[in-house]
Protein backbone atom coordinates (compact mmCIF):
# COMPACT_ATOMS: atom_id res chain seq x y z
CA UNK A 1 0.00 0.00 0.00
CA UNK A 2 1.64 3.69 -0.94
CA UNK A 3 0.04 6.58 1.31
CA UNK A 4 1.43 10.03 0.92
CA UNK A 5 1.15 13.05 2.92
CA UNK A 6 1.08 16.44 2.30
CA UNK A 7 1.05 19.47 -0.84
CA UNK A 8 2.16 18.23 -4.19
CA UNK A 9 3.59 20.86 -6.59
CA UNK A 10 1.97 19.69 -10.26
CA UNK A 11 2.14 22.72 -13.35
CA UNK A 12 -1.78 24.24 -13.83
CA UNK A 13 -3.35 24.01 -17.19
CA UNK A 14 -5.92 26.16 -17.09
CA UNK A 15 -8.71 28.07 -19.31
CA UNK A 16 -10.50 31.16 -17.97
CA UNK A 17 -13.93 32.49 -20.25
CA UNK A 18 -15.64 35.01 -19.79
CA UNK A 19 -16.83 38.87 -21.74
CA UNK A 20 -14.40 41.37 -22.61
CA UNK A 21 -12.98 43.46 -19.82
CA UNK A 22 -13.95 41.30 -16.97
CA UNK A 23 -10.59 41.05 -15.50
CA UNK A 24 -9.53 37.17 -16.78
CA UNK A 25 -5.73 38.23 -18.10
CA UNK A 26 -5.36 40.19 -15.45
CA UNK A 27 -6.06 37.63 -13.07
CA UNK A 28 -4.09 35.26 -15.14
CA UNK A 29 -1.27 37.01 -15.15
CA UNK A 30 -1.44 36.93 -11.31
CA UNK A 31 -0.86 32.76 -11.44
CA UNK A 32 2.41 31.24 -10.76
CA UNK A 33 4.84 32.19 -14.03
CA UNK A 34 1.96 31.91 -16.69
CA UNK A 35 1.71 31.18 -20.37
CA UNK A 36 -1.00 32.87 -22.07
CA UNK A 37 -2.47 30.70 -25.29
CA UNK A 38 -5.24 32.69 -27.12
CA UNK A 39 -5.42 34.29 -30.17
CA UNK A 40 -6.58 37.62 -28.14
CA UNK A 41 -4.70 40.42 -27.49
CA UNK A 42 -5.72 41.06 -24.14
CA UNK A 43 -2.06 40.88 -22.50
CA UNK A 44 -0.35 43.24 -24.60
CA UNK A 45 0.27 45.63 -21.53
CA UNK A 46 0.90 42.63 -19.72
CA UNK A 47 4.77 41.53 -19.10
CA UNK A 48 3.84 37.87 -19.49
CA UNK A 49 5.06 35.08 -21.70
CA UNK A 50 2.64 33.93 -24.63
CA UNK A 51 2.08 31.78 -27.93
CA UNK A 52 2.41 34.02 -30.64
CA UNK A 53 -0.02 33.19 -33.89
CA UNK A 54 -2.63 32.13 -32.96
CA UNK A 55 -5.11 32.87 -35.62
CA UNK A 56 -7.54 30.07 -36.07
CA UNK A 57 -9.09 27.05 -33.93
CA UNK A 58 -6.35 24.61 -35.63
CA UNK A 59 -3.43 26.89 -34.64
CA UNK A 60 -5.03 27.21 -31.15
CA UNK A 61 -5.53 23.21 -30.39
CA UNK A 62 -1.63 22.72 -31.86
CA UNK A 63 -0.31 24.67 -29.48
CA UNK A 64 -2.39 23.21 -26.39
CA UNK A 65 -0.95 19.44 -27.54
CA UNK A 66 2.54 21.08 -27.66
CA UNK A 67 1.84 22.13 -24.72
CA UNK A 68 0.42 19.26 -22.71
CA UNK A 69 3.12 17.39 -24.24
CA UNK A 70 5.90 19.40 -22.88
CA UNK A 71 4.19 20.33 -19.76
CA UNK A 72 7.23 19.16 -17.46
CA UNK A 73 10.06 20.33 -19.53
CA UNK A 74 8.41 24.29 -20.16
CA UNK A 75 9.63 26.68 -16.97
CA UNK A 76 5.98 27.74 -17.22
CA UNK A 77 3.84 27.10 -13.91
CA UNK A 78 0.04 28.11 -15.62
Amino acid sequence: MKISKGIKEKNMLLMIYGKDGVGKTSLGAQFPNPLFVGPENGTTFLDVARVEDIHDYKSFSDSLDSIIKDIDKLEYKT
